[in-house]
């Protein structure tokens, strides 16, 4: 379906979707080689992934997998730029992608936990270590930003849509932090309830908080 999907034979209602939406994506892909080999690298992360339902899976293994998953979906969606990315930016992207996929799984704990999927964040057993892994890739990723060769207006801009996300994440790592210490300062999400594991972005005091992390960033 993805080398040649006008000879693919959807077998569900889901790839034929697939198909529909790859096929107008390839119609406009500056370089629909560049396009085809992203493709199949997410694909291989997705696939990998599957073994994070593994009860013995090595903590090595969940944060390669994270971390690959979001690179290489938030590089290929970069593609359908015209422009190639220098490797300073491809480094940034991946980055982003790596943040990107933490803060979802730092969000998604109660529903991983539901599912059997091993995270990060559902291994976790002390949240500021947690919060250190998200801090270091946050740094990392104002640096690689500070490096590119965009004008400094635009990667301010860039900076400020970062902040926006970036936030969220914080706020969540902070609900999760205080739940930690309502529980003998011991993360064990296993034996949470779903409100003790779920952060209400929707909530007016997460939405002050989120905005008090924006500006402070």
């Amino acid at each position: 379906m993805i080398e040649n999907p006008e000879l693919a034979h959807p077998a569900n209602e889901h790839e034929k979707l697939f198909i529909v939406f790859w096929q107008n994506a390839l119609k406009t892909s500056p370089s629909r080689q560049q396009a085809k080999q992203l493709l199949h690298r997410v694909a291989d992360a997705q696939e990998k992934s599957i073994a994070q339902s593994l009860p013995d899976i090595e903590e090595s293994a969940i944060r390669e997998i994270t971390y690959e998953k979001g690179a290489a979906s938030l590089l290929f969606y970069r593609s359908a730029f015209e422009n190639a990315p220098t490797v300073t930016e491809k480094n940034l992207i991946e980055t982003l992608g790596k943040i990107g996929q933490l803060e979802n799984d730092i969000f998604d704990v109660y529903k991983d936990l539901q599912h059997n999927i091993h995270t990060l964040a559902t291994r976790c057993k002390n949240i500021s270590a947690l919060r250190l892994e998200y801090a270091t890739l946050f740094q990392t990723l104002e640096k690689q930003l500070a490096q590119t060769n965009y004008p400094a207006k635009n990667k301010q801009k860039f900076k400020s849509l970062l902040a926006a996300i970036v936030s969220r994440g914080y706020v969540c790592l902070d609900f999760l932090a205080h739940k930690e210490k309502q529980h003998n300062n011991c993360f064990e999400p296993q034996s949470l309830q779903r409100d003790e594991l779920i952060c209400d972005m929707e909530k007016p005091t997460n939405q002050l908080k989120s905005l008090l992390y924006y500006l402070k960033i």
